[in-house]
């Protein structure tokens, strides 16, 4: 923001949306357990997908929270190694997740509101339309 001299008063930070992808991928050691592809794996409040498992390795990905070794859904974790992070933990809080389903309802609501034409236009407007349609 300018002053009356044209001096700088404030600054604004200009809003941004960006779409990045923050799916965190790790990789469980496992002692015991088996799981399929597709399969919610949980530890207490931690969750994540299975997309790939055999009997000593079970790899998750879309993790919220974060698995530490011990007792977990049907399975005792040894050790966890992070594959993939895009976003480190502490940026993380900075985001907010967003499902496809959320991001086609906001674009919804966005429509919701329709502008009607004030009354005032409506001669100028019907005359240059059909001066553009002859």
């Amino acid at each position: 923001m300018l002053g009356i001299n044209g001096g700088v008063v404030s600054y604004e930070r200009k809003e941004l949306d960006q779409v990045l992808e923050t799916n965190k991928v790790i990789d469980l050691t496992i002692s015991s357990g088996t799981f399929s592809v597709g399969n919610k794996f949980t530890q207490n409040t931690s969750t994540g997908f299975v997309t790939f498992a055999n009997t000593s390795h079970v790899v998750l990905d879309k993790i919220t929270g974060s698995f530490t070794a011990g007792a977990a859904s049907n399975a005792t974790i040894t050790a966890v190694t992070t594959i993939s992070q895009p976003i480190s933990n502490t940026e993380a809080s900075y985001w907010e997740p967003v499902t496809a389903f959320a991001y086609e309802e906001e674009l919804n609501e966005s429509k919701l509101h329709i502008k009607i034409l004030d009354k005032s236009y409506v001669g100028k407007i019907e005359k240059d339309m059909r001066e553009l349609f002859r």
